[in-house]
């Protein structure tokens, strides 16, 4: 999901934000920690070229990156991968707001689009062919329609 806020100043603030996930039974987010290590890239991404700059074998120093992130990560998502509260917040974004999703994202399915833009008032849901989780790194569109959306309404 991408917030914006549109300053009276013209300037734009944009950042990606990942509240954490909403819990929806009929399209269940994977839980990363029941997966096996080699089957991780294939939930992430659908195109595994985006993974072709990592080093095979890892480096120590690359091992050593994937620990820290995945001990970050389960400090948060351990006992369960959604909010229990998220879903009763969402109401509250006021500014316009773009939901991507990579149609062959593995990870979230896509059809959880529909529900995060019911609930975030005005915001408009995309989805991107061919992506996977990581869509920014697979698709160009995903970037495209990033840049579309921050400029939309910035005047000069």
């Amino acid at each position: 999901m991408l917030a914006r806020r549109l300053p009276a100043s013209a300037s734009t603030t944009a950042r990606p934000r990942a509240p954490f996930g909403l819990r929806i039974p009929e399209h269940p987010t994977v839980d990363l920690f029941s997966l096996y290590d080699e089957d991780i890239p294939g939930y992430l991404a659908n195109d595994m070229s985006v993974f072709a700059h990592y080093p095979n074998p890892p480096t120590p120093e690359l091992l050593a990156l994937l620990y820290r992130e995945g001990t970050s990560f389960a400090r948060v998502a351990w006992e369960r991968n959604y909010d229990l509260k998220l879903e009763r917040w969402l109401h509250r974004l006021t500014m316009p707001t773009l939901l991507l999703w990579g149609d062959a994202d593995r990870l979230i399915p896509p059809e959880q689009a529909s529900k995060w833009a019911e609930l975030i008032p005005g915001a408009e849901a995309k989805t991107v062919p061919g992506a996977g989780h990581l869509l920014f790194n697979e698709s160009e569109q995903a970037v495209e329609a990033v840049a579309d959306f921050v400029g939309a309404e910035v005047t000069v």
